[in-house]
């Protein structure tokens, strides 16, 4: 139960990337619809980081396969990237 005034967001579904990643039916169908190999999608789960440059693609898989709740406003909140290389990228997203 949610306390009054409180936000209710599809995002709140996911607490990092690794929860996203397990949305998919398994980490195969995420490896094909993100286009790498199932070696690489176990190492972004492993991470709980998709890199910025896969998002498009998680993006429209999740609309492909209806999994809610998978947007660049939610990959970028849940993006363990605080610092250094990575950031600047991730800050200058542009989100429609």
């Amino acid at each position: 139960m949610t306390s009054p005034g409180a936000k209710c967001t599809l995002g709140a579904m996911y607490q990092n990337h690794r929860d996203i990643i397990r949305a998919w039916p398994d980490l195969e169908a995420f490896a094909d619809d993100i286009g790498v190999s199932a070696n690489t999608a176990k190492s972004f789960r492993h991470r709980a980081s998709i890199p910025w440059y896969h998002w498009d693609a998680a993006i429209e898989g999740a609309k492909a396969r209806k999994i809610k709740g998978v947007s660049h406003d939610v990959l970028k909140g849940l993006s363990p990237v605080r610092r250094g290389r990575g950031r600047s990228k991730i800050a200058s997203l542009h989100v429609a």
